[in-house]
């Protein structure tokens, strides 16, 4: 099949995990993330507000949901700063089995930010303690934290320094810890590294002896990058150019490895609101051409107004494998408030 022919999936189910029209406050749900424990338990986070930013105050919900029952347990607020906005949060797994939850608060009816704050989890997701800002590291406060991986006794994590933020000049920096949390130092600048290309949301994976990334870039380019060991480039492309199927960022991605194949999933904006969509996409990740791509959801072109930052999980039942994403979307109106969503496809139909 060509790259340029969208798979459509026969097999789809859809499950509304928090309906908007039942909450009786804060029914603005969006921007969800998990965690997968096991194969009973996924942690499911997300933000609580009014509108999609800039409103008085939302906080950070989390809940736990069992893919094996469909149940929904221990649903409460995790991440709450009086009079801030919690615009968007991140599970890090540590070496030693902690969890932590680091959260991005914004002053009330303002984007400007307070600086992460960081929770942690000794006990797998039951309990969350702390909420301490985050500081300094190396003399650089952060904010808005978009992806975690551990390797052996070392975590890495990649954020945006806040003087980045506030001049409107999108930069993204790698830390680590090797202490499980405890204590980060800085590792390298990725917008020096990918050739001060004004990158924000940033997804990444280890691929042989380095990593692979894929950044959306504010200047509407959504491009792919290969690294080694020390994060310098040595291969990248601008899949914008490249494929017409990817006109604009891809909100969210969110790279994955499975089975042998590589994939990235996120928002596909390609038409806009009437083209927004929910797209998978899988690339060759020597040349990062793209192999095939899926739409998810919206194959049909409605008005969707605010949606699609997405993470996904894998279970399998008799045998066979499930993907599943949980996301969120609204409809028709842009402060209609979104519905969380739990969608599930054959695994075979689309890697």
């Amino acid at each position: 099949m060509s790259p340029h022919t969208p798979i459509l999936p026969h097999y789809k189910t859809q499950e509304i995990l928090i309906r908007a029209a039942e909450q009786k406050t804060l029914p603005y749900v969006k921007a969800p993330h998990l965690l997968f424990l096991d194969e009973h338990n996924v942690l499911i986070a997300y933000k609580r507000g009014t509108r999609h930013n800039t409103e008085p105050a939302a906080d950070w919900e989390m809940f736990r949901y069992n893919p094996t029952t469909g149940t929904i347990s221990d649903r409460k607020i995790v991440a709450h700063l009086d009079g801030f906005t919690i615009q968007n949060g991140e599970f890090v797994r540590f070496a030693n089995g902690d969890i932590g939850l680091y959260v991005d608060p914004h002053f009330p009816n303002s984007k400007d930010k307070f600086g992460l704050l960081a929770y942690r989890s000794s006990d797998n997701g039951v309990h969350f303690e702390g909420g301490e800002k985050l500081g300094p590291i190396n003399g650089t406060e952060y904010v808005y934290a978009f992806e975690s991986l551990t390797e052996g006794e070392t975590t890495y994590m990649l954020l945006t320094p806040y003087r980045h933020y506030r001049k409107n000049s999108p930069n993204v920096d790698v830390i680590r810890s090797d202490d499980n949390g405890k204590s980060w130092q800085f590792v390298a600048n990725l917008t020096k590294a990918f050739g001060n290309a004004p990158i924000n949301e940033t997804s990444f994976l280890r691929y042989e002896d380095g990593y692979i990334f894929n950044t959306r870039g504010l200047d509407g380019i959504q491009r792919m990058h290969v690294t080694d060991r020390s994060f310098r480039t040595i291969r990248e492309v601008n899949l914008t150019q490249t494929y017409n199927f990817i006109r604009a960022q891809i909100g969210r991605p969110r790279l994955f490895e499975r089975d042998g194949g590589y994939y990235f999933i996120g928002r596909n904006a390609i038409e806009s609101i009437r083209g927004m969509k929910l797209c998978l996409f899988k690339f060759d990740p020597e040349s990062l051409e793209i192999l095939s791509y899926a739409i998810l959801d919206n194959y049909e072109g409605a008005v969707v107004p605010d949606g699609y930052y997405a993470t996904p999980y894998f279970i399998t039942r008799a045998g066979k494998v499930s993907f599943n994403v949980i996301t969120y979307k609204s409809l028709h109106r842009r402060e209609s408030p979104p519905d969380l969503i739990r969608l599930e496809f054959k695994w075979d139909e689309l890697r």
